[in-house]
């Protein structure tokens, strides 16, 4: 019997040697809000922060699947990522994992993973302060109703046409900073290898709500995609950090 609980004990010393604490309470904020039960942990030298209470203050839901103690981040769109404990595999969208330097790990119940996985696979941005690490969403805030004499003013009133013009406009000028030229340089189950004539190598996983189309508009499909194919794309807002970067395009034109 000693000889079966030895090496239980003998794993749990090295486990609790391997985290600690960094600083005094500190935590994690999502544009400046603390969010409750987010104290941080080091582990392997890497900032660790508590997966569920962090992603859903993100407003991204968390799946766990006990049988194979795997992870699955997901807004229901672009953004779907998956690990399992102890492994240093971590997956976005639909490519193949990719290590960051650090597993994931159980503690106590809570599953913490690197800080990695937020900036390099979504591709947030993160500042640091003496108590808090915050996470920055770089999120449009919904303006809230305007009050007047303690009345709430509809702000959803009907626009006028150049109110509807400037927004026209400024919905092309974001969608034209999200567009790219480029070709296909490889196609694999990690997605299309597209080289971007300004940026390098991007890998392409489109959505299954994405636009796939001819030049002349019409719609096409995946696998009209060939290596060599000469392609516009709408990026996705995201864009990981990888090398090359991931990205979930909205839309997809094969120019030739």
């Amino acid at each position: 019997m000693k000889k079966k609980i030895l090496p239980l004990i003998t794993t749990a010393a090295v486990l609790s040697l391997s985290l600690s604490a960094i600083g005094a309470d500190k935590h994690i904020s999502v544009d400046g809000a603390d969010i409750e039960n987010s104290d941080v942990i080091e582990y392997e030298g890497h900032v660790c922060f508590p997966v569920r209470a962090v992603a859903e203050s993100m407003g991204l839901s968390v799946e766990w699947m006990g049988e194979t103690k795997t992870v699955v981040i997901t807004n229901g769109g672009p953004i779907y990522v998956t690990f399992s404990i102890g492994e240093d595999a971590y997956t976005f969208a639909k490519t193949a994992p990719m290590p960051v330097g650090c597993p994931p790990v159980l503690v106590e119940g809570k599953t913490y993973a690197p800080i990695e996985v937020i900036t390099e696979l979504m591709g947030l941005e993160t500042t640091e302060g003496e108590q808090t690490i915050d996470i920055i969403l770089n999120k449009i805030e919904e303006k809230p109703d305007e009050v007047v004499s303690g009345a709430a003013v509809d702000t959803e009133k009907p626009q006028n046409s150049e109110e509807q013009t400037e927004d026209a406009e400024a919905e092309d000028e974001a969608e034209a900073a999200l567009t790219a030229k480029g070709v296909v340089s490889e196609i694999s189950d990690d997605g299309i290898l597209f080289a971007d004539e300004e940026k390098g190598d991007v890998r392409l996983v489109p959505a299954d709500d994405a636009v796939i189309e001819f030049a002349d508009g019409t719609e096409a499909a995946l696998d009209d995609i060939k290596e060599g194919s000469e392609l516009t794309v709408v990026y996705g807002e995201i864009m990981s950090t990888s090398l090359p970067p991931v990205n979930n395009p909205t839309r997809i034109t094969i120019s030739k």
